[in-house]
């Protein structure tokens, strides 16, 4: 289960490293301001990042309530 995890995460990252030069491309041929070109690129990375963030809270409290179990 982890390494079907960690495979699907490094084929997520290289399409975005394939995608992410033509994104910006396209930001750049557009014209826009560099304020624009920045919250294209910012706004996923933090959406992720809270994704990440609440992903962990989550996992944590199961993890401890599993360790808890096996004390008793």
């Amino acid at each position: 289960m982890r390494s079907t995890g960690v495979g699907l995460a490094l084929g997520i990252g290289r399409i975005g490293g394939i995608l992410a030069p033509t994104f910006c491309g396209i930001l750049l041929e557009m014209r826009l301001s560099l304020q624009v070109n920045f919250l294209a690129f910012a706004i996923p990375c933090i959406i992720a990042a809270a994704a990440i963030w609440f992903i962990q809270d989550n996992f944590s409290n199961m993890t401890a309530i599993r360790q808890e179990k096996k004390l008793i």
